[in-house]
């Protein structure tokens, strides 16, 4: 599974239109209180020529929207996953500053609802769409 960030559109259904079938809108944010650009959350896995770097970046660039891969750590196969596990360390009260550093940079990915996520990633309650 691949991830990526889209800037510029106007609104997700936008993005969405421009996607292929193996690719998904998978979220949205307002990083900056909603006054500001939309953030586009994608996710999807290559399927022959339908990829991120030769289909997805340059399709979305024709529309005047800019795109870039979010990498995984090594050793997490998926962003959930990865919440899922930050979580039990927050629940478990044992998370470290690293790990609170690793979660920030994650904030995008954090569905609007999970309210205990976003608290931790930072969030400001006004950014939450």
């Amino acid at each position: 599974m691949r991830y990526a960030s889209v800037t510029g559109a106007r609104s997700s259904d936008e993005v969405a239109a421009y996607m292929p079938g193996n690719y998904e809108v998978y979220g949205h944010r307002f990083p900056d209180g909603g006054t500001g650009r939309l953030v586009v959350l994608i996710r999807g896995e290559d399927n022959a020529g339908w990829t991120l770097d030769d289909y997805v970046i340059p399709r979305l660039a024709s529309g005047l929207m800019a795109c870039r891969e979010i990498t995984i750590p090594e050793g997490d196969a998926t962003i959930p996953e990865r919440l899922e596990a930050l979580r039990a360390a927050i629940q478990a009260e044992s998370i470290s500053y690293g790990e609170i550093a690793e979660l920030q940079s994650y904030a995008d990915f954090i569905p609007n609802g999970d309210v205990e996520l976003l608290q931790w990633a930072g969030v400001l309650e006004e950014e939450i769409v």
